[in-house]
């Protein structure tokens, strides 16, 4: 007999590896960092030094919010326990599964956002922490996340228009 809180404790392992950034993967995360860099694609400082890359990155971003593959992601998201209760198999595998499903869909979710911070700098505090108020406000506001997600999207975009008109200035 298989206890509950063990395929919880399970299936909340496996998700935050996953959504942790794959242990397998976390020495190649400093080399990547530093090829970047080497490259001047992004720094590690507070401001980006490609102004047509961060406008590349913001457009992509403001285009990936319309998506119909972002909302179903943020539905899964947004409503975790339902997602578990539908998709719910049992055994160590079954948590396995659904941790995996499950991390993938907020990853799908939120990877455009991420990705903003190679536009804002990757060191820039003010940006970690916009970001961070999008993706909670897009989580948790009580309100259509369709229409949310769009509103971001529409935001994104226009950061990229402005991003364009300064490189261009």
């Amino acid at each position: 007999p298989t206890r509950p809180w063990r395929l919880r404790a399970e299936n909340l392992w496996f998700h935050c590896r996953l959504f942790g950034g794959l242990d397998l993967v976390q020495p190649g995360r400093h080399c990547f960092a530093m090829a970047v860099s080497h490259l001047g694609l992004a720094v590690a400082d507070d401001d980006n030094h490609q102004p047509l890359l961060a406008t590349a990155i913001f457009f992509l971003a403001g285009l990936y919010q319309f998506t119909v593959y972002k909302n179903a992601c943020l539905h899964h998201c947004r409503t975790p326990i339902g997602y578990l209760l539908s998709h719910w198999r049992p055994g160590m595998r079954g948590a396995v599964q659904i941790g995996f499903r499950h991390g993938w869909s907020c990853l799908g979710c939120c990877w455009a956002q991420m990705l903003i911070m190679f536009a804002v700098g990757v060191m820039n505090v003010l940006g970690m922490l916009l970001v961070t108020l999008l993706v909670i406000i897009e989580k948790y506001a009580p309100v259509d996340a369709n229409k949310l997600s769009r509103g971001i999207g529409a935001l994104f975009l226009l950061a990229g228009f402005y991003n364009l008109w300064l490189a261009t200035v």
